[in-house]
């Protein structure tokens, strides 16, 4: 069967056994326009397990299972309400072989400022001053790199006064929108960055990426960073070989994956380092080029709530247990972040064995890089001892990361062995299939 006129897509529900035809409007200026929305859409709210293809004239096209697709086949009749379809019938199967055709379509970005250090101005201490607009009004280039742009000035605070709260709202609202553009920038203040693209990572099912960036210098100083950080991250995010990578964090031409990254130093522009793999990727004359690329997505099916109580135990020499005393009663759960590979004082254990008969607790390393093991050492308060008494290993992750998939976790009402199913996977010590919930494809 073959389309002569127009714009057509070919839905071939797998799971249903079910095909349909949309044969949209057949002017010539419309084809533009479905493709593009099926490319920034995917349909992926729609269809599971599907493969697409679209005919379109002379241009032939199939869109395979590398999308993604999430959501339920039982919506499909909402895919002719975002077409210009005037047909909406079953058909016989067929497919076309080829790429995804292009008709030279501006890449569309949504760019949410939430303030930092990139939008401070100011004399005697500068603070959150600049809108959204105001920072792409400083980008050279931006008009030149083919991206159209829409704007949401979300926060103006700085990245210290962000809250699990501000971040979930806007995972919320990406999440509502994210369908209409190729991706999103994040642009906030780095003090709390690692920890906000992490957090957004685990709850952002979508192939589009969110991409996190700031500044190291504000705009008064010279040398400021933040244009160049900037365009960097819309074009990462305009860039198809970014999609399926969940959250990135660009910065200084380099691209990292939420999931590893890390800040680690006060003032170099340099300091957004992942510490365990390297970055994905580099920004190389404009273009992202990503040499490696996550097998795996960590998805976490609920939203932190604000009454979960999670903080973090740092370990340090001559630890006397007052700090632990005074949460054990009051937590829903604990990240110790231990010494080395995951060791504490032997007169501690007795009060994190009591704990977690109760509450989940993890055992992270204050190291900053490297995995917590689990069976090289024996001593009272080693790895080997802290695990067999039911404290769960967090492998790569380090505190801060562990403590935000451990509120994600309480929060999506997982139990006990989910909870040592996605810290094994999101750890790297366990198998991707082992992730307790469906992985967007």
């Amino acid at each position: 069967m073959l389309v002569s006129d127009g714009a057509c897509v070919l839905a071939n529900l797998l799971a249903a056994d079910l095909v349909f035809l949309v044969d949209a409007v057949a002017a010539t200026d419309d084809r533009p326009r479905v493709i593009r929305q099926i490319q920034r859409r995917d349909l992926r709210h729609q269809l599971r397990d599907a493969r697409i293809a679209f005919h379109a004239g002379d241009i032939q096209g199939e869109y395979l299972r590398s999308v993604g697709f999430v959501c339920n086949i039982r919506q499909h009749r909402r895919i002719a309400g975002r077409l210009p379809v005037r047909v909406f019938r079953p058909v016989s199967c067929f497919r076309y072989a080829g790429q995804v055709p292009s008709f030279g379509n501006r890449s569309r970005v949504i760019v949410y400022a939430l303030g930092g250090t990139i939008a401070m101005t100011g004399a005697g201490g500068v603070t959150p001053s600049l809108s959204a607009g105001e920072l792409l009004g400083a980008v050279p280039g931006l008009a030149d790199s083919g991206v159209e742009l829409e704007v949401v000035d979300f926060r103006r605070v700085p990245g210290a006064a962000l809250t699990i709260a501000d971040i979930t709202e806007l995972a919320v609202e990406i999440g509502t929108r994210i369908g209409d553009f190729d991706g999103a920038v994040v642009v906030q203040g780095t003090d709390t960055i690692e920890e906000t693209a992490y957090l957004l990572d685990l709850l952002h099912p979508e192939p589009e990426p969110i991409v996190v960036t700031g500044a190291m210098r504000n705009p008064t100083q010279a040398g400021a960073d933040g244009p160049a950080n900037l365009l960097a991250a819309i074009r990462t995010a305009a860039d198809p070989h970014a999609r399926n990578q969940g959250a990135l964090v660009v910065f200084a031409d380099e691209i990292h994956a939420a999931r590893r990254v890390g800040k680690t130093h006060t003032t170099s522009i340099a300091t957004f380092v992942s510490r365990n793999g390297g970055p994905l990727g580099y920004l190389v004359e404009g273009r992202a080029r990503l040499l490696n690329r996550l097998t795996h997505r960590t998805v976490v099916p609920g939203y932190p709530a604000a009454d979960l109580k999670v903080p973090v135990l740092p370990v340090a020499l001559g630890e006397d247990g007052t700090v632990l005393e005074a949460v054990a009663d009051r937590v829903d759960g604990l990240i110790v972040a231990g010494f080395g590979a995951g060791h504490v004082p032997a007169h501690l254990v007795p009060g994190l064995e009591k704990l977690c008969a109760r509450v989940p607790v993890v055992l992270a390393s204050r190291t900053g890089s490297g995995s917590v093991l689990a069976g090289t050492y024996g001593f009272a308060g080693s790895e080997r001892d802290l695990l067999a008494r039911g404290l769960i290993r967090a492998g790569y992750l380090d505190p801060l990361k562990a403590r935000l998939l451990l509120l994600t976790l309480l929060a999506a009402g997982a139990d006990r062995t989910a909870i040592l199913a996605a810290f094994g996977v999101a750890g790297e010590y366990r198998e991707p299939g082992d992730w307790p919930w469906l992985a967007p494809e």
